[in-house]
């Protein structure tokens, strides 16, 4: 049996960007077994912060992803961050 892919979306409260991340998450569902995370960046302290202190305040029940997702520049920053963090693939729109 494959292991279940653990997927951050991040997501920036834009709806363009928003459809952009969920159409590729679709997708990635059709292909393999997925655990969606949906993170909204607004909530998150800062990606510079994160990487000095190499660690996110986030919730207690997120699971290390395997991949991060985000649509926007907004969302690079901490793309990079959890890319680094956590040592995930990192996927932009």
């Amino acid at each position: 049996m494959k292991k279940i892919k653990t997927i951050w979306r991040l997501v920036d409260g834009k709806a363009g960007h928003d459809k952009q991340s969920l159409a590729l998450v679709e997708n990635l569902k059709n292909q393999a077994r997925c655990k969606i995370f949906n993170i909204n960046i607004q909530n998150l302290e800062s990606p510079f912060l994160a990487l000095i202190f190499k660690k996110y305040n986030l919730d207690k029940g997120l699971i290390k992803p395997d991949i991060a997702i985000g649509a926007g520049h907004k969302t690079h920053l901490y793309l990079l961050a959890i890319c680094l963090l956590y040592t995930s693939d990192a996927a932009d729109e």
